[in-house]
């Protein structure tokens, strides 16, 4: 274990970027990093077509900061569906109820 500048612990012994493209996430671990970071978001909307004139939209999303980019789309790519976005230095993986996750 090495301690950065402000005397914290660091738990990695490199620097180097990962990709994606180069490992597969554990279950276990998507399970418990989507617990602590993921949310679930309800967006209410009137509606023309719908029976009872709204319509519900429930969103599941994480965010991270721009650094953690490659870790979103691993798990994007773990989850087979979802969408990247950037707001500033953060960025988002959206699953939306059009997709499936089955």
């Amino acid at each position: 274990m090495r301690k950065n500048l402000t005397g914290q612990a660091r738990y990695s012994s490199t620097n180097k970027q990962i990709s994606s493209e180069t490992f597969t996430l554990n279950p276990w671990w998507v399970t418990g990093f989507s617990d602590a970071e993921g949310s679930f978001n309800m967006s209410i909307f009137k509606s023309k077509t719908a029976a009872i004139g709204w319509t519900i939209e429930p969103c599941f999303i994480i965010t991270l900061n721009i650094r953690d980019l490659e870790l979103l789309n691993a798990i994007k790519k773990f989850f087979s569906v979802g969408s990247v976005s950037v707001a500033g230095n953060m960025h988002g993986l959206e699953l939306d109820p059009d997709q499936n996750l089955a």
